[in-house]
């Protein structure tokens, strides 16, 4: 352009908007995968508090209505499923049971007395977690090396 006068220049379109509108749109296309990254990244890192914050809402939402059902333990025919090792059973037979049941009153389901002789152990572990209110972990050092305990405790989770 040296040399041109400024009357004799007559600018097109091209050089007036050498921007293409295909930058625009790779750029805009580049932020919203990275916004949907991002958001997907953080749910899948938060997952546990976003059930929680929904599970809050609804909640709340409920008892804006009036209503929020209570378990009670007369809803159960145990108050607690008891999990424990079995090398601990000797603890437990003798001073829980004996402590819960007898000055307590409460009403244990343990595996040794109570499960169904004949049915599957899992079977069983599922039928008597529905029967129990609540479940009692009795965590040892025996119980944490215990894979069938981990076990037991992994069902539970996952039933509860």
């Amino acid at each position: 352009m040296h040399g041109i006068l400024i009357t004799d220049y007559k600018p097109t379109d091209k050089i007036c908007n050498p921007w293409n509108p295909l930058y625009t749109m790779a750029i805009v296309m580049g932020i919203v995968v990275l916004l949907f990254l991002a958001i997907g990244s953080i749910a899948a890192k938060c997952q546990s508090n976003i059930k929680i914050y929904i599970y809050s809402l609804r909640v709340y939402h409920k008892r804006k209505q009036g209503y929020i059902p209570h378990d009670s333990e007369d809803d159960y025919e145990y108050h607690a499923f008891v999990m424990y090792c079995n090398n601990d059973r000797k603890w437990v037979h003798n001073d829980l049971l004996n402590k819960l049941e007898n000055e307590e009153g409460l009403q244990l389901c343990i595996y040794h007395r109570n499960f169904i002789v004949g049915v599957s152990i899992t079977t069983n572990v599922d039928n008597f977690l529905k029967k129990s209110w609540k479940v009692l972990v009795i965590v040892s050092n025996n119980f944490a090396q215990s894979e069938w305990c981990q076990w037991e405790v992994d069902v539970v989770q996952e039933r509860r």
